[in-house]
């Protein structure tokens, strides 16, 4: 018989404080880096153990965060809690009967998104992706939420709070003899749920637990901490390389856990997640071992629908974006990127092309910049017409939409995207980005500042695409490359709707 193995984690502050509460609902909102995975290995070790046979849940964004970047780190802190994958538990995979664990009280029906414990304990995996159901139906003992700020709160209420329920009377054997009713366990019906600092709007749901925690301490806890706490593990470096590689606005809230405040004067004042975004990036029932990920992963592609480009090019970064649209949505579904000395023909061969590779409908609209045509050094050809020739060598027929005199002003645009965004009277198609697909894009949008401009009353502020720190995705780089296709396709509805914004810069 399997014995459960001891317990040899060495705790950093954030976690010996997270193991003393005993409330049966812990939010943490840590820093990268602090240690929220081991830490979810250690609920899981003390869960197993405590309610053999159980069903426990394990809450992602979606089966692939789950997986695939859950999933690996919760593993590696399992086995400092001796825990071996193969040994004491399977994922994805029923154990052999050979091994004679015990079966949960309530075994699920498909093993392909669970992992199996040696005691006979359950875990589900549960994906609050838009259009699975996973959790629907079961009754939970446990729960485990990972990056909890990109759940969609919702859903997470409907489909995992209120399965967490019943089983009071179901009985824990443990392997000395004994035994208790799951009623008296004191993790029975826990939760913890785990993220980083939020830092959208949608991800702000989870500050709620702040207000029930100070006026039921007894019942839930929200611990925060910054990764320097976990500085002897982490090692210096790891702060000086991730203020290197991010913008300050995301370190401050990703590693240092500093809650953001929001961001005034922006080039897209009507820009709000809710409604302009979604987060469909796989299909329910993905299958988890491809290596290799492409556009039929995606639940908002339409293969037999031509695609829309919109491209933007830099020294530093070419942008991409991926969209299809009709009189009804305008989506934006996906977003691609090389930076120097990457050029845009390894945009086409090692990112587009091999992602779009399963697109039936081969026909492109592209959009580009004016600057697209301007000749390529050494060559007859302008940028957009070698880009044209790449994708036609991928089997595209591709059709230039943007000529040399499409150039609006700073403040028609903004005025522009004012009246799309608004779109009161219907005369534009609703607009949705897809948040898994196009993360840069959305960061570029929400932080590019306006400023007064010296012949116009507002200007997009570009001053962040000179920033030598500052990842160049994140910069304004991919908004351009978004007002390109927006300003071609619907410039001219402003003029006859008349459906002019206009704002003051304070």
């Amino acid at each position: 018989m399997i014995k459960a193995p001891e317990n040899r984690i060495k705790m950093n502050v954030p976690q010996a404080i997270f193991y003393a509460c005993k409330q049966l609902v812990i939010l943490l909102i840590w820093g990268r880096g602090t240690g929220k995975s081991t830490t979810l290995g250690i609920r899981i070790h003390d869960c197993v153990l405590q309610m053999p046979r159980s069903s426990g849940a394990l809450v992602g964004q979606s089966f692939r965060q789950i997986e695939g970047r859950t999933l690996p780190s919760t593993i590696a802190g399992l086995e400092q809690c001796g825990f071996i994958l193969g040994v004491h538990y399977t994922v994805g995979k029923r154990p052999p009967k050979s091994w004679k664990w015990p079966e949960p009280y309530e075994p699920p029906l498909d093993a392909k998104h669970a992992m199996f414990w040696y005691n006979g304990t359950v875990v589900h995996f549960i994906s609050l992706q838009e259009g699975s159901a996973s959790g629907r139906g079961l009754n939970i003992d446990w729960v485990i939420g990972d990056e909890a700020a990109t759940f969609d709160e919702t859903k997470f209420m409907t489909d995992v709070v209120a399965t967490n329920r019943a089983n009071l009377n179901r009985i824990a054997h443990y392997p000395d003899g004994s035994w208790a009713y799951y009623k008296d366990c004191s993790l029975h019906h826990s939760m913890l749920l785990a993220t980083s600092m939020p830092v959208t709007v949608a991800g702000r749901w989870v500050f709620a637990y702040e207000k029930q925690a100070a006026i039921n301490p007894d019942k839930v806890a929200v611990i925060l901490a910054s990764a320097i706490y976990n500085l002897k593990n982490l090692g210096a470096d790891y702060f000086d390389k991730a203020k290197a590689i991010m913008p300050l606005m995301l370190y401050n809230a990703e590693v240092l856990n500093i809650r953001l405040k929001a961001i005034d004067d922006g080039f897209y004042p009507l820009l709000n997640e809710d409604l302009h975004t979604y987060n469909y990036n796989e299909f329910d029932y993905l299958d988890t071992t491809s290596a290799t990920k492409t556009c039929a992963d995606d639940t908002d592609w339409d293969k037999d629908e031509p695609l829309v480009l919109s491209v933007d090019w830099g020294a530093h970064i070419n942008c991409m974006l991926v969209h299809q649209c009709n009189a009804v949505e305008h989506r934006t579904i996906k977003e691609f990127f090389v930076k120097h000395p990457r050029i845009i023909d390894h945009l086409v061969d090692e990112e587009f092309a091999p992602y779009y590779a399963p697109h039936v409908n081969r026909v492109i609209y592209l959009y580009f910049d004016p600057s697209g045509n301007a000749k390529v050094a050494n060559s007859r050809l302008t940028y957009v017409q070698q880009l044209k020739v790449k994708l036609e060598k991928h089997g595209w027929t591709v059709q230039l939409m943007t000529g040399n005199s499409r150039n609006f002003l700073h403040e028609d645009k903004y005025n522009l995207w004012n009246a799309f965004l608004k779109n009161a009277d219907g005369a534009y198609p609703t607009f949705k980005i897809n948040r898994g697909n196009c993360p840069a894009l959305w960061v570029s949008m929400t932080n590019a500042p306006a400023k007064q401009g010296l012949h116009e009353a507002i200007k997009k502020d570009k001053s962040s695409e000179r920033k030598k720190n500052l990842p160049q995705e994140h910069a304004t780089h991919f908004s351009d490359s978004m007002d390109v296709v927006i300003v071609d396709l619907y410039g001219d509805r402003m003029f006859i709707t008349h459906q002019h914004i206009p704002v003051a810069i304070r």
